[in-house]
This record gives C-alpha cells, structure tokens and sequence, in this order.
C-alpha cells in the first residue's frame, strides 16, 4: 500500500484512534441526564457501559484476524463506518434497545480501528520516527478517554447530551474525507480459514466473567442469596448462586480458548492469538503493565466523576475544571516532557506519580478543601500520558511486521478485558455503596481508590521484575 502523505497518515489514525475511544468515558458524566430522558435506571446505563467495553474487547481480538482476510485498510474503513453507524443510533435513540445498539456498534467499530492503526504507521515510519508516532497515537487514546469526560459534561450541561454523539459523527465524516486523500490500494493479505471456534469461546468467556461480576451484588458469591426467576418460574441452582455458575461456565470456556489456540498453534495453523508474540520480553511487559494501567484508568474515570457529583454534589462545569489538570498532564506528555528518560525511568516513574496521585485523591475525599483535586488530577494526568508514552514506543519493538496486527488485538484485547472487568468489579461496588447512606458510599469510595492505589504498586513491582531480568 502507498502512503502519499505521511504526517497526513499519522494526523488521520491518531484522529481516528482518539474518536474510536472518546466514547469509552462519554456517558459517565450524562448518567443523570441520560437516565432522565430515556426513563432507564442508572444500573442499566451502567450495563450498557460495561457491554460496550465487553464488545470492544471482543471486536480488538477478532478484527485483528479479520483484517488477514479483507485487508487492513478496508477493516479500519469498516471500522470508521460502523462508529459513525454507532454514533448516529446513540444520538437519535429512542429508547433502551437503539442505545445498546449504538453503543455496539460504536464497540465494534473501535476495535477495527485499533487493531490497525499501528500497522498502518509502521507502514510508513522508521525508526525513531515510528516510535514517536506510537506514542502520540497511543497518547491521543488517552486524551480521548479523558477528555471524553469532559466533552460530554459540557455539552450536556449547555445543551444536550445527544450533542456528544452528533458531533462525533461530525468529526467522523471529515476523518473519512481525509481518509480517502490520504490512502492508496492495498494488496489483500493471503487468505485463511476464520477461526470461528476461538472468537466462540473467548466472546462467551469474557461474557459469562462479566455477567458473573454483575451479579454478585443480586444473587450472592457463592450461594445464593435469592431464587432464579425465569418466566414466573423459581428455579434452585444447587443453592449455589447464579455468579459462581456463570464463574464458572466463564473458567470452562477460557480454558476451553486456551488448549483450542494452543492445539491450532501446534497444527501450524493460524488462530486468534499467535503464543510466539508472548516469547518477546519488551511485548509481555508492555502486556501487563498496560494491563494494569487501563484497570485503574477506566475504574477511575467512572468513580471520580460519580463521587464529585454524589458526595460534594458538583456540577458539570465544576467537574470538568477538576479534571482539567489530568487533560493539560497527558497533553504535556505529548509534548515530549519526559522525552529525555529512558524508558525504565519513565515507566517507573509514570507509576510512581500514578500511586502519589491516588493517594492524595484518598486524603481529598475527607476534607472539604477541594484544591487536593486539582492536585491528585495534575499527578495522574502527568503519570498516565508517561506511562502511555513509554509502553507506546516499545512494546511492539520486537514484534515482526506480519505479525503486527495480531499482536495490536492481543494488546488491546487484554487492554479492554481488564477495563471491563475492572469495570464491572469497582463499578458494582460503588453503585452499591450508593444505596446505602452518603457515609457508607464515603467509605466505599476510599477502598476502591486505595485497592486502585495498590494496583498501581503492584505495577511498580512488575517493572522492577523485569528489571531485573534484562539484568540477569
């Protein structure tokens, strides 16, 4: 594929890859609005949520084998498509089903822009210059989670939260004019059977963990705290509760994807994971920190925004200028503040001003001094467009270029998983601790922000392992 414009290539895929994870964060501060105008409870705008993150770590992981079949620019096309599709139905729905069918679309269409975008550079780029296009591309997903807070808060408070979506679609039709100056013919890859058994047994996987997680909070861990109710009839599960039976069909079914990729692997035949990407040392240890990192990142940005607005009782404006600082962080990032360390010092310490950051947002939440917002907000901002940063320019170091796209969607797909779960884990929590009174939701907030706050440390842990084994 020919390439005419090369900084024009990395202006599209970083604008593309920023509307493909802008609507990660978009309904966490048009929740009250939301429920209000569609008559749905939050619990099941917060569903929703959880589901688009779910489809988007499916759709990471399949569309990276997809596109070995219709092409990788097509597949990114495809992707911008089914976004704008998803961006039109969310912001014209009328009710429960055209907003999930959005927010589907919108999850589908992300992950077939993600798995491409660093083909797509590396495409073009060498070098020193490729390694600062991953980082502004990977900093421009992180600036699109944040900042997706604050887009929607504003809009919704001055007009309308459907605004958001209408001019996402808007931003869409111009990133596919460009598109279309930018992009030549490309020649399809070799063709190959799907792996249709893989995508089955990873989607009801993922699927039956995150619906376990869900519904622990009605019916028990492990047993149950409540009947089955199904068409009017109660059912008894062997008094275990219906999350550890869905825990369960989940390890069933994960272990399943495991033996059945590691048998195709075997065969010499092509699944939706290749085991050899995990022999490079620079892609686990960028797998598992950016693992950990987007659990805190997307636990965060639900519970911060909900505490604000819970328990001071901000409102969007005042929301927006708290989380300001983390907005101005990430975009000093990519403005190469940090350029000058190495990437162990960087990643060490992107962790470090992460935990610091989490820490003083702990101490804000008792006392009534709201500049320790702006504070911990400046810290996390500054620590995950580091942490971004970094990973960005070297976890695909060591990856061959025929087997870049596939180790983008194991990357994203192990990304999306963790957010989801983490999701659904903290989210359950702290809507929990919502019904209750505003002292026990204090209390609440305090644990998720400090088991955040542990995550982070045990990152710090991780990065000194390896550390220690590029020493050995």
């Amino acid at each position: 594929m020919k390439i005419k414009n090369s900084w024009g290539v990395l202006a599209v895929v970083a604008w593309a890859v920023f509307l493909a994870l802008v609507n990660t964060t978009a309904l966490n501060l048009s929740l009250s609005a939301l429920t209000s105008d569609l008559q749905i409870s939050l619990e099941v705008v917060y569903r929703v949520v959880v589901g688009y993150l779910l489809v988007l770590a499916t759709s990471s992981l399949v569309s990276s084998y997809v596109s070995a079949f219709f092409g990788r620019q097509k597949v990114f096309v495809l992707g911008l498509v089914s976004l704008g599709l998803g961006a039109m139905g969310v912001a014209w729905s009328v009710d429960l089903v055209t907003l999930a069918l959005g927010m589907f679309l919108l999850g589908v269409g992300g992950g077939m822009v993600l798995v491409n975008a660093a083909w797509l550079l590396r495409k073009r780029y060498r070098s020193l210059q490729l390694s600062r296009a991953y980082q502004v591309v990977n900093l421009s997903g992180l600036l699109a989670i944040i900042s997706g807070l604050l887009i929607s808060g504003l809009l919704t408070f001055y007009l309308d939260w459907r605004w958001f979506f209408k001019l996402e679609l808007l931003a869409l039709v111009l990133v596919s004019v460009f598109l279309s100056t930018v992009f030549t013919k490309e020649k399809l890859p070799t063709k190959r059977r799907f792996d249709w058994l893989g995508a089955v047994f990873y989607l009801l996987g993922l699927s039956a963990f995150v619906s376990g997680v869900m519904m622990v909070r009605s019916y028990g861990l492990f047993f149950s705290s409540q009947l089955l109710l199904v068409n009017g009839v109660q059912l008894r599960l062997l008094d275990l509760s219906l999350a550890s039976l869905l825990f369960g069909l989940g390890t069933v079914f994960g272990l399943s994807f495991l033996v059945w990729e590691l048998y195709l692997w075997g065969r010499r035949r092509v699944g939706l994971v290749k085991p050899t990407l995990f022999f490079a040392q620079t892609f686990r240890e960028g797998l598992i920190i950016r693992s950990l990192y987007f659990t805190v990142l997307i636990a965060l940005w639900f519970i911060l925004p909900l505490y604000l607005q819970v328990i001071p009782g901000f409102n969007l404006v005042q929301i927006n200028l708290v989380l300001l600082p983390a907005v101005l962080g990430v975009v000093a990032s990519a403005l190469g503040l940090f350029s000058r360390l190495s990437y162990k010092d960087g990643l060490r310490l992107g962790l470090v001003l992460n935990l610091i950051g989490l820490l003083i947002l702990v101490g804000s939440f008792s006392t009534k001094y709201y500049g320790w917002f702006f504070l911990s907000s400046t810290f996390l901002g500054l620590g995950m467009g580091l942490l971004v940063s970094k990973i960005a320019s070297s976890e695909l170091a060591d990856v061959k270029f025929r087997d870049l796209v596939s180790a983008t969607g194991t990357l994203l797909s192990f990304q999306f998983l963790t957010g989801v779960m983490s999701l659904a884990v903290f989210g359950s929590f702290v809507v929990y601790g919502l019904e209750k009174s505003q002292a026990f939701s204090l209390v609440v907030f305090k644990i998720a922000v400090l088991i955040l706050a542990f995550i982070t440390f045990l990152g710090l842990i991780v990065s000194a392992v390896f550390s220690l084994k590029k020493k050995t």
